[in-house]
């Protein structure tokens, strides 16, 4: 999305509703589809995620997408190829954004991290 003011307020939204109607299982099970389906997106979701565990208070959101993506099997990863790049890039852009809240979850993907495919690992 290039309009940054349309994007903040869409994330706020999504925020707001996450947080106030308890929708942390809903939100995050959409931010996997949005990047399995749309690599250009992990930018995004990465923004969107950090900014409802930040300014929200919703840090189980953090662990709970890496939690989605940690129980995705090795070949259901092959199979899906612009989706580990685009969870790749997210994991690493979450990274840099909110690194304290990833780093307790981070055992969450140690068998992708471990694993003989590269392409999770940044």
């Amino acid at each position: 999305m290039k309009n940054k003011p349309t994007r903040d307020a869409i994330i706020h939204l999504l925020g707001m509703q996450v947080k106030k109607y308890n929708h942390l299982l809903g939100a995050s099970v959409k931010v996997i589809q949005l990047l399995q389906h749309f690599e250009q997106l992990s930018s995004v979701c990465a923004q969107a995620v950090s900014v409802w565990s930040t300014e929200y208070g919703v840090k189980a959101i953090v662990g709970e997408v890496m939690r989605e993506i940690g129980q995705k099997s090795s070949e259901e990863l092959v199979r899906e190829g612009s989706g580990v790049k685009a969870f790749s890039s997210f994991l690493s852009e979450l990274g840099t954004l909110v690194p304290d809240t990833m780093i307790p979850n981070i055992s969450l993907l140690l068998t992708h991290l471990e694993g003989e495919s590269p392409s999770l690992r940044v």
